[in-house]
């Protein structure tokens, strides 16, 4: 997803397609992208890790709020 930095309706829908797809490969590139993203642009990444990552995600959500 390089070079879609900032909010756009397609990116949005993007992340959601990925973390409904259940499939656990795009954890790390999820968090990943989170990273790159300023804290407040990161909302949609994060939440889309933790729906696919679970419980095992928690450790990495948590970091993003700090």
């Amino acid at each position: 997803m390089q070079g879609t930095s900032g909010y756009s309706y397609a990116k949005e829908q993007v992340i959601k397609y990925l973390s409904e797809m259940e499939d656990k490969k795009y954890f790390p590139l999820l968090l990943d992208e989170a990273k790159k993203e300023e804290p407040n642009q990161a909302r949609d990444y994060v939440l889309a890790a933790a729906q696919l990552g679970g419980e095992n995600a928690m450790p990495y959500v948590v970091s993003f709020g700090e």
